[in-house]
């Protein structure tokens, strides 16, 4: 009878020594070391689009300049992505300030910001033109309170220009003072392509986004 009980386990020894040592215990395996992920195939281009790695390395996004603690903030670089196409027309609305803004691309998709007061300013770019800088100024704004004229102490664009590669330029609003350009980077060949800021029933801050003017590249 000992020697049957003694048989029994070492019998069990064994079979969990088996369970311990199996190489098909999971990732817990001391063999096993860590697993790689896997590889996500990048998918081609179609026609005249670029991959996305691509598009995001050649835009490059301007400084914002403004009040931006007063209207509602606004950024058209994802949309203007997707429709992977380029600025064929703007308007801008102001008088003494700007009041809005609006650009429509060439595959007829259109953006609109800030208010609709004011005299609007259209400019529609001939083919192979692009806009190639904005420049701006700022001032305060102002309200009528009880037949008071009070200045608000925050900054909103007071007039701005957008210049064109063959020399078309648009503008509106009045200039003061603080004034300032934004353009793209010199050693490339940059466009206007999209634009982002702060905005309400007038423009409180602005920037613009460039992308490279190849007709693959936008």
């Amino acid at each position: 009878m000992l020697r049957q009980w003694l048989v029994l386990l070492a019998a069990g020894s064994l079979a969990m020594a088996a369970v311990i040592s199996s190489p098909d215990e999971g990732p817990s395996s001391p063999d096993k070391g860590p697993s790689s992920p896997a590889k996500v195939p990048r998918s081609p281009a179609k026609g005249n689009r670029i991959p996305k790695e691509l598009k995001d390395r050649h835009w490059f996004r301007g400084l914002e300049w403004g009040g931006r603690h007063h209207g509602k903030p606004f950024d058209d670089e994802h949309d203007a992505k997707r429709e992977n196409s380029k600025i064929k027309q703007i308007t801008i609305r102001g008088g003494d300030r700007v009041d809005g803004i609006e650009y429509t691309l060439e595959n007829g998709r259109e953006f609109s910001h800030g208010g609709k007061g004011g005299k609007p300013i259209q400019r529609v770019l001939d083919p192979g033109d692009y806009f190639t800088t904005a420049e701006f100024c700022l001032g305060k704004g102002k309200i009528w309170y009880d037949k008071v004229l009070y200045w608000n102490n925050y900054e909103r664009i007071h007039w701005i220009r957008f210049n064109t590669r063959n020399g078309h330029p648009i503008e509106v609003g009045k200039a003061t003072s603080n004034c300032n350009k934004t353009d793209g980077p010199k050693d490339l060949k940059q466009g206007i392509v999209a634009m982002h800021g702060h905005a309400g029933n007038e423009m409180n801050s602005f920037g613009v986004y460039w992308a490279p003017m190849h007709s693959d590249a936008v």
